[in-house]
């Protein structure tokens, strides 16, 4: 399967899991939006929804022994989102093969974003399906873990190849530059190649403000930029995801090639050496962003 199609079936699927719904969501503030009508709910079809790849309808990113990373919003039964007086504790059980591995109460997170989602983290031994239940809803929902030689995205642990991207000297091609429409975006003067070079850390950030889909992407740039003066020793670098979107969303940038992605946002945090300390994929919210900028420091 040739990587524009993997790139376009994964973010279908990631845009569209919300009973069909695809909304875009990338205003930024911590203040959700005042409720509006709607119909009366029942909470037997209310759903825990995934915001990442379940390995089914779309190639799992989760290796066994690593440490998974897994958003999650909930779905009233209205089909829509919860956006508004969402739970402040959600109970969680995972199980894999009959056997109950996991347990957790998770917190939602929503620090800059407009839909709050409940990230489910833990470390799976073994490959297989892992099936998900909550006290939110009825129905338990599926995810696959793969042995790490399946996993074709960059992992934490990995060093991070040097890529250069578009920069203001050298868009290669990209247009825009950056989506971001209110003002220039600051993280283009360098490539990640030179970045890394200079021997600090790095945050690399991958994400398309202007044309991001699903509810839960959120204004990842706008969310760096506002955190970058208080971590002046890090070297941020922000990559498109399109390299010409007003024509077409099938030519993915370099770096989602180089660095087997095809989905967005990804937030790269690379320490001193080289190596991949940690990655965010799918939705992170402003505290998950400067948590991971001050593990760097």
């Amino acid at each position: 399967m040739n990587e524009t199609y993997r790139a376009l079936t994964r973010r279908s699927f990631l845009t569209a899991t919300a009973s069909g719904l695809i909304v875009a969501a990338c205003s930024s503030g911590d203040s959700a939006p005042a409720p509006e009508e709607t119909a009366e709910i029942d909470p037997e079809l209310r759903l825990l929804e995934f915001r990442f790849p379940d390995g089914f309808r779309a190639p799992s990113i989760f290796a066994a022994g690593d440490r998974l990373r897994a958003p999650m919003v909930l779905i009233e039964s209205d089909g829509f989102p919860v956006r508004v007086g969402e739970p402040q504790a959600l109970s969680v059980t995972v199980s894999h093969e009959g056997e109950q591995i996991f347990e957790d109460t998770v917190s939602p997170s929503r620090s800059g974003l407009s839909t709050p989602y409940y990230l489910l983290s833990f470390s799976p031994e073994d490959p297989g399906t892992y099936v998900v239940e909550s006290d939110w809803s009825p129905t338990p929902r599926e995810f696959l873990v793969v042995d790490p030689s399946e996993v074709t995205a960059a992992r934490p642990g990995q060093p991070m190849p040097a890529i250069d991207t578009a920069t203001v000297a050298d868009t290669k091609g990209v247009d825009p530059l950056c989506s971001r429409v209110a003002e220039p975006c600051p993280f283009h003067d360098i490539t990640l190649t030179e970045a890394l070079a200079r021997g600090g850390p790095v945050a690399f950030l991958i994400s398309t403000p202007q044309f991001c889909l699903t509810d839960v992407c959120g204004p990842a740039l706008e969310l760096m930029i506002e955190a970058e003066p208080d971590f002046a020793g890090i070297t941020i670098v922000h990559s498109e995801v399109y390299v010409t979107p007003a024509e077409n969303f099938s030519d993915l940038t370099e770096p989602l090639i180089e660095l087997g992605l095809d989905f967005e946002p990804s937030l790269y945090l690379i320490g001193s050496d080289g190596i991949i300390a940690d990655a965010l994929h799918f939705a992170f919210d402003r505290n998950e962003i400067r948590a991971g900028l001050e593990a760097l420091t």
